[in-house]
């Protein structure tokens, strides 16, 4: 992320490095933040089929709530996130100069 960052930040987004770096990006993001992160999300659920969490002291039972929230939330930010991802790549792939946030220049 940081080196495809940096390539649009210095104006290399037609340097022919730039689209198999992002494409690793691209590619690294589905696998561990989308797949790997959905099968964590998974395996919480299955664990808390199992498991009577308000049979345990209140805290415990308050943290694992909280917990599981902030990890669907979590989940949903990187789905939102590679929704914006993959409309950025498919401008790329378009022939569109990638910009970057007027914030960031």
């Amino acid at each position: 992320m940081n080196a495809r960052w940096r390539m649009l930040k210095h104006g290399y987004s037609d340097h022919p490095l730039y689209m198999p770096v992002n494409f690793i990006f691209l590619m690294s993001y589905i696998v561990f933040r989308i797949i790997a992160m959905g099968m964590l999300l998974l395996r919480n659920y299955q664990i808390l089929q199992l498991v009577d969490t308000w049979a345990d002291p209140p805290i415990v039972s308050t943290c694992t709530v909280i917990s599981t929230v902030l990890q669907v939330l979590l989940y949903l930010i990187q789905l939102f996130w590679f929704w914006l991802i993959i409309g950025a790549v498919a401008k790329t792939l378009q022939g569109k100069k990638p910009v970057i946030a007027s914030k960031d220049d």
